[in-house]
């Protein structure tokens, strides 16, 4: 299937039958980069309001990594929904990860080998390094665990690595 059929399947996946990119000039290619994909946006980023698609971007360039021909079909379509999901989100926030959670696309290029979020900490006195406390694949495990890991362990400073 060829490459811009593919990311509009993937597209369709994400924001559902709302989908417009009839105004939308997109274009493919593959270029030499560390992730697997990356969709670049030229001027003005698309708006979304959770799962809807308000306003998609006028031009969007999808470059994906020679080495994504050699991945799986799902890992494909995972990283697919994950740069459809930037269509409307420029950033990896809540309503993003949120999305990519409900849809089944890749958080990060690790969440496609199925480590996702990375729960850090770090003592609450200034000074120290945050070290990796345990990786979920789910960021319903990961609020599961935090609950109950700041009891135990209060005031220790805490993030999450993507």
């Amino acid at each position: 299937m060829k490459l811009k059929k593919q990311f509009i399947e993937a597209a369709k996946d994400v924001w559902g039958g709302k989908l417009d990119l009839s105004r939308t000039h997109l274009t493919t290619h593959e270029t030499e980069m560390k992730p697997y994909a990356r969709l670049k946006v030229k001027g003005k980023h698309g708006k979304a309001l959770k799962d809807l698609l308000i306003k998609p971007p006028y031009i969007a360039e999808l470059h994906v990594n020679p080495k994504f021909k050699k991945l799986s079909k799902e890992k494909q379509t995972r990283a697919l929904k994950h740069e459809a999901g930037h269509l409307g989100y420029p950033h990896h926030g809540k309503d993003f990860i949120n999305l990519m959670e409900k849809t089944g696309g890749a958080m990060s290029e690790n969440s496609l080998e199925k480590t996702v979020f990375y729960l850090q900490g770090k003592p609450a006195k200034k000074g120290g390094r945050y070290k990796t406390i345990k990786g979920f694949e789910t960021q319903t495990e990961l609020n599961n665990f935090v609950k109950d890991f700041t009891k135990k362990n209060k005031g220790m400073r805490l993030r999450v690595k993507i």
